[in-house]
């Protein structure tokens, strides 16, 4: 493999060309055809079918060519930076994890996305959604130290960088499939032998994958208090769907430690 697979790439070709049995209606396939035929949903289920064959079977090579290398450089740049210390964390998913579902890869589609990294065509944890969940976290819980993150009167004390997989147990992409009771049609049956169920097929990360974390701090002081509530957060969950057991994490322990001061 010479490049990594881009899986928008591909969702537009297998839509372009056609590559569906059995489905005449998708060329202006599945973007353009009707929700509710019969051929629409048969392209969703191959078009998912396909994304997650591609995903698992590069994920290896990308992860070890492009995704830890760029991890290492990262980490190794903010020695040179304004932030003189850092947590590097390594955690795995204890749950499947959903991570930008309202607006991600797919969403058109399967009507629940996920965040694709646009280059290497795998899964990712992006900064803004690992730092807005230790901020709703912090807030939730310790409200005065939310201050960390900056305002209109001091910087932030801290930069998050993107998490990438570094290995994973049995697949990295997996499906999952959810069937709302009531649906928009259903909206005046009040009993459900009257409903009509319409699963919803999506993709999403993986239980037991583990991503790696680096977070930046400029304060000696904020390495164990930031560790702490990073670790109370994966317990919480992160990205979407909390509440129902999703996006649960835990260290593994591989590389969970703090660092700084060593480059100076």
């Amino acid at each position: 493999m010479s490049s990594p697979t881009n899986i928008y790439s591909n969702i537009l070709y297998e839509a372009r060309e056609g590559h569906y049995k059995d489905c005449n209606a998708i060329a202006l396939n599945l973007f353009c055809a009707k929700k509710d035929t019969e051929g629409f949903n048969e392209g969703k289920r191959k078009l998912l079918d396909n994304m997650i064959n591609d995903v698992n079977t590069n994920a290896k090579e990308i992860i070890q060519r492009y995704c830890i290398p760029l991890l290492n450089i990262s980490a190794q740049a903010l020695d040179h930076s304004r932030f003189k210390y850092k947590l590097d964390i390594t955690a795995k998913t204890n749950s499947r994890l959903l991570i930008n579902m309202a607006s991600g890869l797919g969403k058109t589609v399967f009507e629940v996305g996920l965040n694709i990294h646009p280059l290497f065509g795998i899964p990712y944890i992006p900064s803004s959604s690992i730092k807005g969940s230790l901020r709703s976290y912090i807030h939730n819980n310790y409200p005065s130290k939310e201050v960390i993150f900056g305002n209109e009167e001091r910087i932030g004390e801290l930069a998050v960088l993107d998490a990438f997989p570094i290995s994973y147990e049995k697949r990295l992409l997996d499906g999952e499939v959810t069937a709302p009771i009531y649906g928009s049609g259903d909206v005046k049956k009040f009993k459900e032998h009257q409903v009509s169920p319409i699963p919803v097929i999506y993709p999403c990360i993986a239980k037991g994958v583990t991503f790696r974390f680096i977070i930046a701090l400029n304060s000696e002081e904020l390495k164990k208090e930031i560790m702490d509530y990073f670790l109370a957060m994966m317990r919480e969950g992160i990205g979407a769907k909390t509440l129902l057991g999703y996006g649960e994490m835990s260290p593994d322990g591989s590389m969970t430690h703090a660092s700084g001061d060593d480059h100076e």
